[in-house]
Parts: C-alpha cells; structure tokens; sequence
C-alpha cells in the first residue's frame, strides 16, 4: 500500500513530466532494416475472423512498416547463400537452428551452458546456421553468432560468460525504482546495458578493423543472426537481420559507428519490458521486449528457411546454377531446433514469501506472465514440427540441492540471491552459472521434447 501511494503521489506532483526514454538516434534508417515475422498457419486462421480490408487497412497504416521478405532479400536468400559457400548442401550436413529465450540476469546460466556444450567434443552442439534471440538471449545472439563451430566459436562464448560474471548490479542497468516509473516510465534505465553492448562488439578493434565482433557477422562463414523486438505502435513482432548491418559496413555504407550504433539498437529494442525497462526509442519510434510477444521466434522463422522457401527465392533471381543445389536442398535431413530458456519452466518465486500488493505484486504477476510466455513458445514449435527432432536445456534445477561449488555457500543448496529485489543479482547469477556448466556436463546435456505421433 505504501509503495502505491508514493506513486500515486509522486504522479500528482508530477503529473506534467514527460517520460524519458532512451533515444538512439544514430541509426536513422533502422525501419528499412525490420522484418515483420510472419503469422503461423494458425495464427492467421484465428485472424480470419476479420474480413481482409480490414486486415488490410490496420497493417498498411502502421507508419514506417517494415517491407515485406518478398520485397528485399530477406531471410531465406542469405540462409541460401551460406549454405551454398560453406558446402553445407553438397555434404548433407543437417542446418541447426539454435533459438535463445529471454530471462535477464538467468541469461548467465544460459552463457555457461553455451560455452560448456560448445567444448565438447561429442557434437553437443553442432554447427549451426541460424540463431534467433529475444531479450537477454539477443545479446547472446551476438556471441553465439560469431561463427559457425570451431575456436572461433568456442573464444567468442567464453567472452560471454565473462558479459554476465559482474560484480555489481550498476554494471547493466541503473537502479531507479519508484522514482523511476514517473520519471522515465521504468524502473531501471538501460543506459550501463548500452556502453556494455558497445563495447563488446567494438573490444580488441583497431583502425584496421575498428569492431571485430561486427566484422565476424559480415561474415558469411558464419550463422545468421537474428533478434527480435515488438512495435510499440502497431504490436507487430519484427525482426533484424545482425548481418546485414555488418554487410552494410563493409560494403561502406555505413561507418563502423553506425553498425554499432544500429546492432546496440536492435539488442536494447529487445530488452525494453515496459514498467521494468526504460522505454527505448530508435528514430522516433518506440520498441518492446520481443519477449512480449514471443520468447522465442516460434514456428515463422521456421517456414521462411524451410527448403520450398529457398527454391522460390532461388527461382525468383533466376540463378541457373543453383539447380542441382536446389535439389540437394530438398533432400536435405530437417532442421533440428535446440532452445535455451534462460530461465525455468515452472513460475516459483525467488523469494518464497506471500506476496500481497503493490510493486512486488506487479513483479510476481510478471514474472508469472513471461513464465507461460516462455513454455507456451516452445509448446508452439513442436505443435508446428511434430515430428522433428526438439531439444531443450532449462535453469530448472536452480532451487534444488546443487553441489557445493556451484551454489557457493559450502551447503549446497540451490542458487539464493543475496538481495531478492534485484534485476541482476552477483551470487546468483554467479550460481547460475555454475548450474549452466553443470547441465552442459552431463552425458546428454539437451532434453527431447517428445514427439508427436499423427494419426495417419
């Protein structure tokens, strides 16, 4: 009741102040650069209720409205490409799509798991293609993106690790709480998230290569990164294309600056949660955690690099070389899908304690939503590829007995935050990481999602 009125009082004392977002105005062209992911099969089913005019008129006034795929390069032809020059189609290698879930501070578990299963030498993780991420898992996005298998890969995941090991919660957002909610619409700006993405993509950079970690995404030896964000305005799920920006700046078109500039925009687009996050702004439109629509991309990223895609696109440029490729293409093994919750499945509290009103309530009932949010998109991906192999590693287990060395205490309980209040809590991330490295070690580190069977 307490923490109520103070922001009932401060809004009436405050009542004319305008919120303040973080604006990031130095990649002015960041619309051309979103895709709108399209709806599942059934999702556009449900959407039938509406007559197509007005489906129509809803989406076509949405102002700067990302192009669709059909109408730029898109997707499926730079999934083409890379498979192409790296000689994926000619050795059957079977595409692996790794899909990284949001979570914030559990992201540290899901960095530990990543650079403990890449290490193995039992293909654990194999070389993959294509990464999605929402959230935490975008700037994940950004390491497990920097090629595709080998010690490049394995170098950059170690560097994450070191991303989520901080010292103190200052070091990824600044703390404002009530005060913050009038004054910039959030609890935590996002100010410290966006020095710490800028320099990770520009660490080790000189006047040759003023940002390695955005030349590696240019290249096309590597994955295609992808991240997503929602429109504030019109609530569309949109996508980036990482890669592109990095293309952009080799080819010249945009300064070593503006790729930074653009790809730190796309990941804080990503991590904005209303009320928790400061609202993030790029050339004067407002985006959303991806994670408010979807955890991870779901069924849709599937159907736009599924091999019928890759033959239209081809058909499309007229490329006559590509055809025996293209029938390779077809007869290729289907993607296997491996998903990293960052976080648990099962919606228990940190705290262990009634929770009965006011700010703590509103962050329980959150936590509760992204909770289901999360399962509900995995649930999505098998209903969508029912027979296809599905592997998923989580953070359950944190709250369980752990070994001593991973909960830290000599007592081994699970991983406890020493303040149960923060976004980023030191010891626990600091367990969560040792949980990540614990799971990756086990003899099968990812989970089946069972199957399911058809009726014929």
């Amino acid at each position: 009741m307490r923490n109520f009125l103070t922001i009932a009082v401060l809004g009436l004392l405050c009542g004319g102040c305008a919120i303040q977002p973080l604006r990031l105005d130095d990649c002015p062209k960041f619309a051309s650069y979103t895709y709108a992911l399209p709806d599942s099969g059934i999702v556009d089913d449900i959407h039938g209720d509406l007559s197509p005019p007005t489906v129509t008129e809803r989406v076509g006034s949405a102002p700067n409205a990302a192009a669709p795929d059909s109408a730029r390069t898109g997707l499926a032809a730079r999934i083409l490409r890379q498979r192409t020059q790296n000689g994926l189609i000619e050795s059957g290698t079977p595409p692996a799509i790794l899909m990284l879930s949001g979570g914030g501070q559990w992201g540290a578990y899901g960095a530990a798991f990543l650079e403990q299963v890449a290490s193995r030498r039992d293909g654990a993780l194999p070389p993959l293609e294509l990464v999605t991420g929402v959230s935490t898992g975008a700037m994940q996005a950004i390491f497990a993106g920097q090629a595709m298998d080998g010690p490049e890969r394995q170098k950059a995941l170690s560097d994450l690790v070191a991303e989520y090991s901080i010292t103190d919660e200052s070091q990824i957002v600044k703390r404002d709480d009530t005060i913050g909610l009038i004054r910039y619409g959030a609890m935590a700006r996002l100010g410290p998230l966006r020095r710490k993405i800028e320099d990770a993509l520009c660490a080790g950079g000189d006047a040759n290569d003023p940002c390695p970690r955005i030349s590696a995404l240019g290249s096309v030896h590597g994955p295609t990164v992808v991240v997503g964000f929602v429109d504030a305005v019109d609530g569309n799920f949109r996508y980036v294309i990482l890669n592109e920006f990095a293309e952009q700046m080799k080819a010249g078109r945009l300064s070593p600056h503006q790729a930074q500039q653009c790809i730190a925009a796309s990941v804080l687009a990503s991590a904005a949660m209303p009320l928790f996050y400061q609202p993030v702004v790029i050339a004067k439109r407002t985006y959303f955690d991806g994670g408010a629509r979807a955890s991870v991309f779901e069924a849709a990223v599937e159907r736009l690099v599924a091999p019928e895609s890759l033959v239209a696109e081809a058909q499309t440029k007229r490329s006559p070389p590509m055809g025996p490729l293209l029938e390779m293409a077809r007869q290729l093994p289907p993607r296997t899908v491996y998903v990293l919750r960052n976080g648990p499945t099962y919606p228990r509290s940190l705290a262990y304690k009634e929770v009965v009103g006011g700010i703590e309530a509103a962050r329980r009932a959150y936590a509760i939503m992204v909770n289901q949010s999360e399962v509900s998109s995995v649930a999505a991906i098998r209903l969508s590829r029912p027979r296809d192999d599905l592997w998923l590693t989580s953070a359950d287990g944190w709250d369980g007995k752990l070994p001593p060395d991973v909960s830290g205490d000599g007592a081994g309980s699970g991983c406890v935050a020493a303040n149960d209040k923060a976004m980023f809590d030191p010891q626990f991330m600091r367990c969560l990481r040792g949980l990540g490295r614990l799971k990756a070690s086990r003899p099968h580190p990812w989970h089946a999602i069972e199957k399911i069977e058809l009726a014929p």
